[in-house]
């Protein structure tokens, strides 16, 4: 029972049990999932499990829910973890006096790794397992489900007349008497499938390999085209049936389609509706197209399979394959991919193709006569296309290890928070209103008569160690110093300068290598930033990075370690952004009674911002942070296509699909990224980083010291003298200097023997005590739970008559005023020029 008693004292303590069940929920969910993957067959814990195949357009949707949902509970463990971070790099007041016994100063309110050495060791230890658990998640979780795309490479091209499709005369294999793989008429696969035997010429055969001539489309058999289960007989007897119910295409968009090296998305098999050049015929006969003087040693074996005078509405079919090239990907450029059916078409170098003369192989340095054609007979125009409309197939699958790291990494995460929160009991100081409540309530000896302390006090202090026996070295500080700083300063002063380097010199950094990565992506571009397709982010016409075979988690590292890199600028803009807000809101103390702002409000105090920050700054800057996260993503990225359109060995990751129970013949796996999103993500961060600088020039409200997220000047700030008690409310809490022991809040910060001077009387710090001391604890709670004021108040006559005789100072004379908080009650008024204040 006493335990959730004081678990009830701090709101914090109460947010991270609330955090404990949010990630324990989660965890929850997450086991669920890798056990229903688990349960599939053939799944393991170091093994992938694709959960879905469907088509495209539901694929992509179901991943992209998928991936939200990723980001929603990375997001959560990630929140959840970074509430506890800064919970335990926040010093207990007992850390904090310890820290001062060697005047040493510590954050408070914002991100520290400087409280981290001042800290106890569980902390600090707990601290670097949190980060450490957190480097998985952010590297991994969101690659722990992946979408596979479908670019297809292989369709059958078949070539006719539009009485084709409409139930003309066909017979097999085509007007054109072109087996499919063959760069001419006339032509026979060998029995080894490796060259063609052209009959010509008298029936005299001459061959070549398949490296030496190539032909057009998948090599077939001349047998396969009357063998009706045949892959070619099959395709071809499909187009001819079903082909008029297939989307018509105009010739330019079929041109497109399939002859810029596209791969198989929306489309798949096509027919070629053609006529002859300058005719009206709908069909060929074979006595029309070749020679018959020439062909007569070849009648033979051709009248009983095509007659001369019979009509054909079919001038070839064969099946074609194009694959992009992995290390050119450029569009519109003719050596970007590979087809085999280029030739063909005309895109070949070495070949006008049917568009320009109906005989095949016309630019291999054969003569129509030479191939028995008719030299008169015209070439082959395109009326329209045909086009198989695809309906394609990909995959969600799930990476069963990297899963099962994140849970585990959960679990650890869930242990040492609610490790801390068990053993912290709430002591920590999480904001700066917290730490000048403790300060108000239980002053700090150390700070005492140190009213006038400003962040450029101690950076010139930051040369010396002081300790406790070097006290002397401070002499300077508690005595009375002429007030400078009535002019407003800038926010940028409460920064040393060595602060804004090193803080912005991971975002040098950053700058640097992306716009050397941004660089070399431009050249190996073309010298161009628009990347092909107009792609932004993975798409069909992705640029591949050679990176060798480090593997599917070597890939993942590679990909989304710029990912760790921009989250860790995140932090750092964040406590730049932090310290900012800290400073101004601080700085507000020096115009008007405000309420402090707590972890656990009581009177008149107000609760705290979510991790020390305004929304109204904290949502842009998250709003920022996912923004640049997205554009890195498409900046560079992992993409997984089937299909086989995808050609190359040392782009891609070689027998990595088969991992990811994919098929390692047609699925490509590699690195892609895109000039357009770098330039986009470069442009966006030179806008962002320099925004806190800008906003630093901003002129602070007040004349007031400067160092609120600094544990000395806050200190300093919060004593509160007897002499400045000016109501009666207040007087009546007031004890004399007599009955300090027995009022002291804390008897390590009353008077020994050691504050007598050798001469009898009290130092100057014991007198300051006595000052404070004389205020009860319940009248000084009251003040830290009352609206307060930083400003300038009387001193007691009895100090400053010890301020003129020890030691000796020009302008000792005149009236001394102490800066520090003070309640409504107090009078606190703004301090002058030319005016004494301690």
């Amino acid at each position: 029972m006493s335990f959730f008693t004081k678990s009830r004292r701090k709101t914090w303590q109460r947010t991270g049990w609330v955090n404990v069940v949010l990630v324990i929920f989660l965890e929850i969910v997450l086991i669920a999932v890798l056990a229903t993957s688990l349960a599939r067959t053939g799944s393991s814990f170091v093994s992938s499990t694709i959960i879905y195949e469907g088509p495209c357009a539901k694929t992509k949707f179901l991943n992209t829910t998928l991936h939200l949902a990723i980001n929603l509970i990375s997001s959560g463990i990630a929140a959840s973890s970074n509430y506890f971070m800064q919970v335990l790099c926040s010093p207990t007041r007992e850390e904090i006096d310890k820290a001062h016994k060697s005047f040493r100063a510590l954050d408070i309110g914002i991100p520290s790794l400087h409280n981290l050495k001042h800290v106890s060791r569980f902390k600090w230890i707990s601290w670097l397992i949190l980060i450490a658990s957190s480097i998985p998640i952010h590297l991994f979780f969101n690659s722990s489900v992946f979408e596979t795309n479908y670019q297809g490479s292989d369709w059958q091209l078949t070539i006719g007349t539009e009485q084709l499709v409409h139930g003309g005369p066909v017979i097999l294999p085509g007007a054109s008497l072109a087996p499919a793989g063959a760069w001419g008429p006339l032509c026979e696969l060998s029995d080894s499938q490796t060259a063609y035997y052209c009959r010509y010429l008298n029936d005299q055969n001459t061959s070549w390999t398949a490296d030496e001539i190539r032909g057009y489309g998948a090599p077939t058999r001349l047998e396969e085209y009357w063998n009706s289960s045949s892959t070619l007989r099959t395709k071809l007897d499909l187009a001819i049936a079903s082909g008029h119910n297939w989307t018509r295409l105009s010739e330019d968009k079929c041109k497109t389609e399939y002859m810029k090296g596209n791969p198989r998305e929306n489309f798949g098999n096509v027919i070629f509706i053609v006529a002859a050049a300058n005719s009206s015929k709908c069909d060929w006969t074979r006595s029309e197209l070749f020679d018959s003087t020439l062909f007569t040693n070849l009648s033979h074996f051709w009248d009983p399979l095509v007659p001369p005078d019979a009509s054909n509405s079919l001038w070839y079919s064969t099946g074609c394959s194009t694959k992009r090239l992995w290390y050119e990907a450029k569009e519109d450029e003719d050596w970007s991919y590979d087809s085999n059916c280029d030739d063909l078409l005309g895109k070949s170098q070495w070949s006008s193709g049917i568009f320009s003369y109906p005989v095949l192989s016309y630019a291999k340095g054969e003569t129509p006569q030479t191939l028995d054609f008719r030299h008169q007979f015209p070439g082959l125009d395109l009326r329209y296309c045909l086009a198989q409309p695809l309906d394609r197939q990909c995959k969600i699958g799930l990476v069963n290890p990297i899963l099962a790291t994140v849970i585990l990494c959960g679990i650890i995460k869930l242990v040492v928070c609610s490790n801390a929160l068990i053993r912290l009991d709430g002591r920590s100081l999480v904001t700066p209103g917290d730490t000048i409540e403790s300060f108000i309530t239980h002053p700090d000896e150390c700070t005492i008569g140190l009213g006038t302390l400003d962040i450029v006090d101690l950076r010139n202090l930051a040369r010396h160690e002081v300790t406790q026996g070097e006290r002397s070295l401070l002499r300077t500080l508690p005595s009375p110093r002429l007030w400078t700083h009535t002019s407003r300063r800038r926010l940028l002063s409460a920064m040393t300068m060595a602060y804004w380097f090193f803080a912005h010199l991971l975002f040098f950094v950053a700058l640097g290598a992306l716009s050397i990565v941004l660089a070399i992506s431009y050249h190996s571009n073309g010298n161009s930033f628009y990347t092909p397709g107009g792609a932004f982010g993975p798409a069909g016409r992705n640029l591949v990075a050679s990176i060798g075979q480090p593997g599917y988690i070597g890939l993942l590292l590679i990909a989304n370690t710029p990912q760790l890199l921009l989250s860790l600028i995140y932090f750092q803009y964040n406590a730049i952004c932090t310290r900012l807000c800290s400073e101004a809101e601080w700085n507000s103390y020096g115009s008007i009674y405000t309420p402090l702002r707590v972890s656990q409000p009581v009177g008149q105090q107000t609760s705290t911002y979510r991790l020390q920050m305004p929304y109204r700054y904290g949502i842009p800057l998250i709003v920022a942070s996912a923004l640049l996260h997205w554009l890195l993503s498409n900046a560079i990225f992992t993409f997984i296509t089937e299909g086989g359109y995808w050609k190359g060995v040392g782009g891609p990751l070689l027998g990595v699909a088969s991992q990811l129970g994919l098929s390692d013949e047609d699925t490509i796996v590699a690195l892609g990224y895109s000039p357009t999103a770098m330039l986009a993500l470069l442009i966006s961060a030179l806008v962002f980083i320099p925004l806190p600088a800008l906003v630093s020039f901003r002129k602070l409200k007040n004349a007031m010291v400067l160092g609120g997220s600094n544990s000395l000047i806050i200190s300093a700030t919060c004593h509160c003298y007897a002499a400045s008690d000016c109501s009666s409310s207040c007087s009546d809490g007031l004890a004399s200097a007599s009955n300090q022991a027995r009022d002291c809040p804390d008897p390590e910060h009353c008077t020994s023997n050691a504050d007598i001077r050798e001469d009898g009387n009290p130092s100057m710090e014991t007198s300051l005590l006595a000052d404070v001391s004389g205020i009860s604890h319940s009248m000084l709670l009251a003040k830290s739970r009352s609206k307060i004021m930083w400003g300038a108040a009387p001193t007691s006559s009895k100090y400053q008559e010890m301020l003129r005789k020890d030691p000796p100072r020009e302008g000792a004379g005149s009236d001394i005023f102490h800066l520090g908080f003070g309640c409504i009650h107090d009078d606190r008024h703004r301090p002058v020029d030319d005016v004494l204040y301690t």
